[in-house]
C-alpha cells in the first residue's frame, strides 16, 4: 500500500508538471493529461497492489448527469478515465489543492460550499447550466461511503436532476473493497465500475430518489458479493 500510494502520488506530481507544458505548448486538452495519470495509476495498482479495474455496461456520453456510488479515490480515477468529458461536483476545499485542484479547474469541475446548503444548490444549478456538453458527476450520498455501510441519499441530487431536465445515468461500484476510505491497506481483486443506464424522467423527487438509491445500492451490493468470492 505504501509503495503503490507513493508511486501514484509521485506520478501525479511529475505528470501534472509535464502536463502544464503539454497543454500550453501543444494545446492538448486537460482530459488527455488526466487520462495518462489514471492509466499510470491503474498500472501501478495492478502490478504493485494486485488490483485490476473493469468497466461494465454502456459508457454514457453527451451532456448528462451521472449519479454515482462513491467509495474510494479509485472510483474517481476510473470515471475520469472512461468518461469522454467528465466534470465532477466537488468540495470547494479540493479545488485549492496543488496539481489535483489545478486540473480539476481545467476540466471544469464544479466546487460547492456545503455550508451554504440551499444557496449552494442554487449556485450549482446556475453553474451546470453554463455547460452545453460533458458528463456532470454527482455523488448523491455526498461523500465516500464504506462498502456495505448504510448512509442516506441527499435530496440535493434529486433537486438537481429534476430541475435541470437533463438525462440522468446511474453508476455502481465496489472500489472501496480494495482501496478503502481512510485505509492504509490495499487488497487484491477486481474493482468494477458498472454503468446502469438512465433513470426514466420523473417529476416527483421522492420517486426519483427511491429509484436511484434502489438501483445503485442493489448493484453495488451485488458487486460486493462478487468481490468476496
Amino acid at each position: 500500500a505504501l509503495l503503490s500510494d507513493f508511486l501514484i502520488y509521485a506520478s501525479m506530481f511529475f505528470i501534472g508538471l509535464w502536463g502544464v507544458f503539454v497543454i500550453f505548448l501543444f494545446k492538448y486538452e486537460a482530459h488527455y493529461v488526466v487520462r495518462i495519470f489514471c492509466k499510470c495509476s491503474f498500472f501501478i495498482l495492478r502490478y504493485i497492489a494486485k488490483i485490476k479495474v473493469e468497466f461494465k455496461g454502456e459508457v454514457p456520453s453527451g451532456n448528462i448527469l451521472i449519479c454515482s456510488k462513491h467509495q474510494s479515490f479509485l472510483d474517481i480515477l476510473m470515471l475520469l478515465y472512461i468518461l469522454p468529458d467528465s466534470r465532477f461536483i466537488m468540495k470547494k476545499e479540493l479545488v485549492n489543492m496543488p496539481i489535483l485542484g489545478y486540473y480539476a479547474r481545467l476540466i471544469g469541475c464544479i466546487p460547492v460550499n456545503r455550508e451554504k446548503k440551499g444557496e449552494a444548490l442554487k449556485e450549482l444549478i446556475i453553474s451546470i447550466k453554463k455547460f452545453s456538453s460533458g458528463q456532470i458527476v454527482i455523488y448523491p450520498q455526498g461523500t465516500r461511503v464504506k462498502p456495505g455501510e448504510d448512509k442516506p441519499y441527499k435530496i440535493g441530487a434529486g433537486v438537481l436532476c429534476t430541475k435541470l431536465k437533463m438525462e440522468c445515468y446511474l453508476v455502481a461500484t465496489n472500489a472501496g473493497v480494495f482501496w478503502g476510505r481512510k485505509s492504509f491497506f490495499r487488497y487484491p481483486g477486481k474493482a468494477v465500475i458498472s454503468f446502469l443506464g438512465k433513470v426514466k424522467e420523473k417529476e416527483n423527487i421522492d420517486e426519483f430518489m427511491k429509484e436511484i438509491e434502489t438501483r445503485i445500492e442493489d448493484e453495488s451490493n451485488k458487486l460486493l458479493t462478487i468481490s468476496k468470492n
